[in-house]
């Protein structure tokens, strides 16, 4: 009876001494949960949001080419008839085709909101409050523009230019500045990035993916990235690139079909 009444007094004693414990240190509990929140909020604001655009293309095969006659239907991968999957995934992704995209949309431009509490903002050319660009577009330059007080401060390499907001236009050697939107700017800064075009296409690759599915003439493709607009506008972009080369390369192949006949 003596041992079954100590072994409740003792687990009792255990118990309390533990919440004793907690109790002392309840400062130092407090400060870690506040510590972990604020690194949670941190970390939710600095990181971006990331956005899957998708697109299915369906590669159709022609019912018939005017050059099968050349070759007798021998070595028909010459003229992109019956490539195999890997090699239109390539061709979907190779610079010849990203090149133009970029080219054609300007895409070596990256454009942000400056934003203090959170991560900056990756802008579409279209949605900036002002038409920038530079006038060298071979080098790499980077650009914060900023408004304060009724003006405009535009900061390239180490050098500020400044002039009133009523302005609607300023432009230099270095680059060109035009309002779209008079007195209407707010005190908001914007970073414009210009890249070469190696760069401009090695980012595209790093966020552009094509998968192949079970029909061998369909084709998955899907670019990543913070903007959904800017994904839309780039892998729109890609399809059209992808068009216009096989339209290309049928031309040439139409063409060198005539220039048989004719000879």
């Amino acid at each position: 009876m003596e041992l079954s009444n100590q072994q409740p007094h003792e687990e009792q004693t255990d118990v309390l001494g533990i919440l004793l414990s907690i109790v002392s240190h309840r400062l130092l509990i407090i400060v870690s949960l506040l510590i972990s929140i604020l690194i949670g909020i941190i970390y939710i604001n600095y990181k971006p949001d990331v956005f899957k655009t998708a697109a299915t293309l369906l590669i159709t095969k022609d019912q018939a080419d005017p050059s099968s006659f050349l070759l007798n239907n021998e070595n028909e991968f010459l003229y992109n008839k019956y490539i195999e999957r890997e090699d239109h995934a390539s061709v979907f992704k190779s610079t010849l085709i990203l090149n133009k995209v970029v080219d054609k949309l300007g895409l070596n431009y990256r454009c942000f909101k400056n934003n203090k509490w959170k991560a900056n903002e990756l802008l579409t050319k279209e949605s900036l409050p002002f038409e920038f660009y530079f006038k060298n577009d071979k080098t790499v330059n980077k650009c914060i523009v900023s408004y304060k007080k009724e003006r405009v401060y535009i900061e390239i390499n180490d050098k500020i230019f400044s002039f009133s907001s009523n302005e609607s236009e300023f432009e230099n050697s270095l680059f060109s500045y035009k309002t779209k939107f008079l007195n209407d700017v707010g005190q908001d800064s914007y970073i414009i990035n210009q890249f070469d075009m190696t760069q401009t296409v090695n980012a595209i690759k790093s966020n552009y993916t094509v998968s192949t599915t079970k029909k061998s003439n369909t084709y998955g493709i899907s670019y990543f990235g913070p903007n959904k607009v800017l994904n839309s506008t780039i892998l729109n972009g890609i399809v059209d690139g992808i068009i216009e080369n096989d339209i290309s390369e049928k031309k040439n192949v139409y063409q060198v079909s005539i220039n048989f006949i004719d000879s």
